[in-house]
């Protein structure tokens, strides 16, 4: 089997996919509460079928979250994933832990190379996610964005290559923490996210923008909120202005037309 074949069995069921993808996690090292991971899982695709599509998933890092799409019945998952700048060393060999510990690991192939040297080989994608990768794609564009052409002309490729690896009618998520956050407003380190370098950012409406240059529509919005929070929690801060005082993290969804 090449980096890019996977097979097609028939899709397992909810619960029955969620509880093998928590395992599969858990027996790789990795365990914290099901209630949290299906409330992290919810944020990103609630509302999502992965039922028989074909997924692309750019920046995976140790591929758990490709790892979900296929526990959840997608037809073949591939994990673009360099090890390179912006992710942590170490998770391509947890990939392979994980994905070893599947119940059908042939669902997903993993391509480790920068997702701007990736090679579909013509296959094209029913969805495509990236989370907290946009940034990465090329830093040096990204703090510049909002002010310079050429970055703006960097992007627009990474862009369009993502809307032609996408089918007709599919679906596009990108996450990420926007550019404007109280504490770096006001230059202070975020207790929420203490890593985040807020400057290397952009708002989701930015994205959005230049997406929809590159060809997408609908785009919708989605804020995070803390898990223990729970139904009143997203009520209350799922909103920019919460967004704006916490984290500062979005869910941007858009589609390719049909």
């Amino acid at each position: 089997m090449t980096a890019l074949d996977a097979s097609s069995p028939s899709p397992p069921s909810e619960p029955a996919g969620f509880d093998a993808y928590c395992s599969a996690l858990e027996s790789a090292g990795g365990r914290q509460p099901r209630a949290r991971v299906r409330h992290h899982l919810d944020y990103l695709f609630g509302g999502v079928d992965f039922s028989g599509r074909r997924v692309l998933d750019i920046g995976a890092g140790d591929g758990a979250l490709g790892f979900y799409a296929a526990c959840m019945g997608a037809a073949s998952v591939v994990c673009v994933e360099p090890e390179a700048d912006g992710s942590t060393p170490g998770v391509l060999g947890r990939f392979e832990r994980i994905r070893d510990r599947l119940p059908e690991p042939e669902r997903v192939a993993l391509a480790a190379v920068p997702f701007q040297e990736f090679d579909s080989r013509d296959q094209r994608f029913d969805l495509i996610f990236s989370k907290d990768s946009v940034n990465h794609f090329d830093e040096a564009a990204c703090a510049e964005l909002h002010r310079s052409d050429a970055a703006v002309a960097a992007y627009r490729a990474i862009f369009g290559k993502i809307f032609g690896l996408a089918e007709p009618g599919a679906t596009l998520i990108l996450t990420d923490c926007s550019r404007r956050n109280l504490f770096g407003d006001l230059g202070l380190r975020n207790p929420f996210y203490p890593m985040v370098d807020w400057r290397l950012h952009q708002t989701p409406r930015r994205w959005a923008r230049l997406l929809a240059d590159a060809g997408f529509v609908d785009a919708e919005i989605r804020w995070k909120t803390f898990y223990k929070a729970g139904g009143l929690g997203r009520a209350l801060l799922g909103n920019a202005a919460a967004a704006y005082l916490l984290q500062s993290h979005f869910r941007l969804a858009l589609r390719k037309p049909a």
